[in-house]
């Protein structure tokens, strides 16, 4: 099946619901406001209506151009021979090793999988932030550690405390709902159903060590550093974390010591004056594991204690601040993650892959600032400054001395009643030498300039996009416009402009770009005007193959007015092809004696799988059933199988299954094979899949209507 009639189709799904309800005279409900920019999917996809027929022939014609323009066209081939059969080994050797990009560094880390995982444990295990959570069991009422727990045991606890924060945060949305009369809608689309807790990841931080020294004897648990991550994707409290970061993130708004971005600190260092800078030293500071050294009730309560000065300026969505607050409490409480099939909890700190983490540790360091960066001369001298600003746990102000400098990072941590936080300071030993910040690097002469120039890591290494990579021109253009760009800003000088550029020439000329400077004289084409919001724009994501052809399809769309906005991608990347973040926790049935797996066709497919399109074929008979659905195939398709066992059910008997072996095996039990078609989590997506497969299988037991309406969801050739 071409993915790209699916993304034709479901470019044409969501155009023709834009339609309908641009006619349609309503005024947007919370519901739709808090969707706008929502990255979770609806569990279901109600059919478009087709009204429009001057627009469904535009469709049709877009749909017949890109599918005859893609299959007169190939993807040019863009490796060497090395780096082909270095691929083709790599991919041969997938299930013995693990693969990864490292910490800052943008290149891939290539270790046996058993090493990884060592490694992993090691860290988990040693820094005393983590701690393990051993199966347990109620006997007499007492509840005690199962002494030598199994596969079993460790999946029951970890599916018991994944339903018990599932559990948690549906009821206090709930509630939430209900006090707020927030409507049924927004109740339901926020409920969380079929997620998995957090899992952890380390990247490892390739810059500490030199890969030379490793040996096939070497313990690497002493020779590489990490950085741990728990990704949070798809946990119970991912949907709630979500709604706290879209109501805070204007917080920082009101931190004056936050940087925006990674130039604002100049801008801050333009605004004094020569004879304000005479005799300072810029320099730095960099917080010491800021993440698992935040104080958790400390952090909600600086949080809401800020929010509430600005409630004015907060957009609440209807929500009380009460509100906010347990939804925020709950979100960085339940600390649960698993790692290798066992349950572990972090003891101090915050998830680094948890979302409103970065708002929660900026505005709790700002809480030590405002006691002492911030506050009067009159009654704390030794901590006035003229500049100072932080990026999360980066740091950047002026000083005289080291001393000074020191005696004000001092007086923020004194600010910490736990005495967590910890600074580590880069002061310049002389005038002449560049402190790095940021991405510049800074200085300030003896008689008060500034002095400023573009400045990448050692540890990023020389890789960027490189030339030959499959993306569209347009791309690469903007790649090496926007390094320049970058380097023009950070230089205060010609001269220092003239040694960024220098930077940048290096770092694409390693990676392919001839003759890089030509690309800032390049005028980039087909960039118009933002439509206003009564003609918006839905997208149409379709692979690159050439620029003539992406240039055939703007075109053409153009032409025809199409509210469409084509978005050409690159192919598959090397990180989408070996990288995971859950190698060693991936979902797998654990279900003992399971009814369902037996009767998967489909090899080295289980019942776990979840958002799947598959085919349900009747083993008497040989007709089949095509269907989808947001939840796992044990779920979906236990449900069917209950269907068919009692079809003279009153609760059943207008189910497709009930209806069948009424009609055509009554009083048989059923035999029924079960095939996986695919899995896709965007719901449009997963319906026009389902669609397409009816339309080409043209399945005996669905609902003629129901095949009916489905079609709604294609653009016929």
């Amino acid at each position: 099946m071409s993915s790209v009639k699916v993304e034709i189709a479901a470019c044409a799904y969501r155009l023709r619901w834009v339609e309908f309800l641009k006619q349609t005279a309503s005024c947007p409900t919370l519901y739709q406001h808090l969707r706008q920019d929502c990255p979770f999917q609806r569990p279901f996809a109600k059919a478009p209506p087709i009204n429009n027929v001057e627009m469904e022939d535009s469709l049709k014609q877009l749909n017949n151009l890109v599918l005859d323009l893609f299959q007169r066209s190939k993807i040019p081939f863009n490796l060497t021979s090395t780096e082909a059969k270095g691929l083709k080994l790599l991919k041969t050797r997938r299930s013995e090793l693990h693969i990864s990009v490292s910490d800052k560094g943008g290149e891939f880390v290539v270790m046996k999988r058993d090493a990884q995982k060592e490694l992993t444990t090691h860290h988990i295990d040693s820094t005393g932030v983590y701690q393990f959570q051993p199966p347990s069991r109620k006997h007499n009422g007492v509840i005690k550690p199962i002494n030598n727990p199994t596969p079993t045991s460790f999946h029951r606890q970890i599916k018991s405390v994944t339903s018990l924060l599932e559990a948690k945060c549906n009821k206090l949305w709930s509630d939430i709902c209900d006090k707020r009369q927030l409507g049924t809608d927004l109740k339901e689309y926020y409920k969380v159903h079929t997620t998995q807790l957090p899992t952890m990841y380390v990247l490892i931080k390739t810059h500490k060590f030199n890969t030379s020294e490793i040996t096939e004897s070497s313990d690497l648990s002493t020779i590489c550093k990490v950085r741990p991550i728990v990704s949070c994707c798809g946990s119970p409290t991912e949907k709630l974390a979500w709604i706290c970061t879209k109501v805070l993130s204007t917080l920082l708004d009101y931190v004056p010591s936050h940087l925006r971005d990674t130039h604002s600190h100049l801008q801050r260092l333009n605004q004094l004056s020569p004879e304000e800078l005479r005799g300072q030293n810029f320099c730095t500071a960099d917080v010491t594991s800021l993440y698992t050294n935040i104080n958790i009730q400390g952090c909600i309560e600086d949080v809401i204690n800020l929010a509430a000065e600005h409630l004015d300026s907060l957009q609440l969505f209807g929500l009380e601040l009460v509100d906010v607050h347990e939804m925020l409490e709950l979100v960085f409480t339940s600390s649960y993650f698993v790692f290798d099939r066992k349950l572990y909890q972090q003891m101090l700190g915050l998830f680094m892959g948890c979302k409103p983490s970065p708002i929660g540790a900026i505005v709790r360091v700002y809480t030590f600032e405002r006691r002492s960066v911030y506050i009067d001369p009159h009654y704390l001298p030794t901590t006035s400054v003229s500049v100072y600003g932080r990026y999360v746990d980066d740091a950047g102000t002026v000083a005289e001395s080291e001393d000074q400098a020191r005696n004000l990072f001092n007086h923020i941590a004194d600010e910490d009643p736990d005495g967590h936080l910890g600074w580590e300071i880069d002061y310049p030993s002389s005038t002449d030498q560049f402190i790095p910040f940021l991405g510049t690097q800074i200085r300030i002469s003896e008689e008060g300039k500034l002095e400023s120039k573009y400045y990448r890591k050692e540890q990023k290494k020389q890789i960027t996009l490189n030339f030959r990579s499959h993306h569209p021109m347009k791309t690469k253009i903007e790649v090496a416009r926007n390094f320049y760009k970058t380097a023009n800003i950070s230089s205060s000088s010609p001269e220092l402009k003239e040694e960024s550029y220098k930077v940048v020439d290096r770092l694409l000329g390693n990676n392919g770009y001839p003759d890089p400077r030509q690309f800032l004289e390049y005028r980039m084409e087909g960039r118009g005007a933002i439509p206003p919001a009564e003609q918006r724009s839905v997208t149409l994501k379709l692979p690159y193959m050439s620029e003539e052809i992406s240039s055939r399809i703007t075109k053409f769309i153009r032409s025809k007015k199409l509210p469409i906005t084509v978005v050409f991608l690159p192919g598959i990347k090397l990180k989408d092809l070996f990288c995971a973040s859950r190698p060693h926790d991936k979902r797998q049935c654990t279900v003992t004696s399971c009814q369902i797996c037996p009767k998967i066709a489909t090899p080295r497919v289980d019942c776990s799988k979840i958002c799947p399109i598959y085919r349900i074929t009747c083993k008497l008979c040989g007709q089949f059933y095509v269907g989808e659905s947001c939840r796992s195939l044990h779920d979906r398709l236990g449900e069917h199988l209950r269907y068919a066992s009692n079809p003279t059910s009153s609760s059943y008997k207008d189910e497709a299954f009930a209806i069948h072996y009424n009609e055509h095996h009554p009083g048989l039990s059923p035999v029924l094979i079960f095939e996986l078609l695919g899995t896709e989590s965007n719901t449009v997506i997963r319906k026009v899949l389902e669609a397409h497969f009816i339309f080409n299988l043209k399945p005996e037991i669905n609902n003629k209507e129901e095949c009916s309406l489905l079609q709604r969801f294609l653009v016929q050739s």
